[in-house]
């Protein structure tokens, strides 16, 4: 059970990042692959071959690397990558898409009971403001406490930092708020 107060008579915060802690984003790349493959048809044949033997629409085909994604769907035309991660890019770091993001199993029950135990629930997550809307939207929609006392949402102010640069700075701001008491991320480097 997690005290509202530490030994330090601090709050106690819970740390949680977001993709492949919280969500599998992989369904949101995988409908954009599907938009991308009908938008350009006629321009990528090997896309639109994953599309007709169904190999598009198998979630273990999608990594966080496009171009890992693009090989395990037999994509291999360098022209065709390179338009793929061009569109997929345009997408995947907006607002709208965030919505094809699926919690990951157990995820939404532990933050709430976290939650109702009384600690602050932080994300900090590597997505950048410009993606604030729709990810306050999707943690909303699937039931996370978001936007109520007792939580904080942080994201990076600009697309191109280095992650773990931006969660190293985010640190001492962190301390100031109460005690950690735990840290949920998927990435060992940004955990450390």
């Amino acid at each position: 059970r997690i005290h509202v107060k530490t030994k330090r008579q601090a709050s106690s915060v819970v740390i949680f990042d977001l993709d492949g802690t919280l969500f599998d984003n992989r369904p949101r790349t995988m409908y954009i692959m599907r938009q991308i493959a009908d938008q350009f048809y006629d321009q990528m044949p090997q896309l639109v071959g994953a599309v007709e033997n169904g190999e598009i629409n198998n979630l273990d085909n999608y990594e966080y690397s496009i171009e890992a994604s693009m090989a395990r769907l037999g994509v291999t035309d360098e022209n065709e990558i390179k338009l793929a991660k061009g569109e997929w890019s345009k997408r995947f770091f907006t607002d709208y898409y965030q919505q094809y993001d699926v919690p990951l199993p157990g995820a939404k029950k532990f933050v709430c009971d976290v939650y109702e135990a009384g600690a602050t629930v932080i994300y900090l997550t590597g997505r950048d403001v410009n993606m604030l809307v729709g990810l306050t939207q999707t943690l909303r929609m699937c039931g996370f406490p978001v936007g109520v006392v007792g939580t904080m949402t942080m994201t990076k102010k600009d697309f191109n930092q280095d992650d773990g640069m931006f969660k190293d700075e985010v640190a001492a701001y962190l301390d100031r708020l109460g005690e950690v008491v735990g840290i949920f991320e998927n990435e060992p480097g940004n955990s450390n």
